[in-house]
């Protein structure tokens, strides 16, 4: 890996650790010494991090309460475990 690419990968694994939004991911590089300059912004680390990882972008449809995924199951119009509707209605 590159010295970007390793830098790359550090600040993100701190704000995955931390819990940082991605405001308080933006103000890294005020805090943190950076010897080559690197200032990824987040969605330059996660296409980074994608790209090192060779990870593909996969969306799924999930009950809002993370109990259920109906890729699983797409017929169901609820979710099996605390009956929250899949679809919203009205819009």
């Amino acid at each position: 890996m590159s010295v970007e690419e390793v830098i790359t990968t550090k600040y993100y694994a701190f704000k995955l650790k931390h819990g940082l939004t991605k405001e308080a991911f933006a103000d890294l590089p005020f805090l943190l010494e950076n010897p080559k300059g690197v200032t990824p912004t987040l969605d330059q680390t996660k296409s980074s991090i994608a790209k090192l990882a060779n990870l593909q972008l996969a969306f799924y449809d999930c009950c809002p309460k993370s109990c259920f995924c109906y890729a699983t199951n797409p017929s169901l119009d609820k979710c099996p475990t605390c009956s929250h509707p899949r679809w919203k209605h009205g819009g």
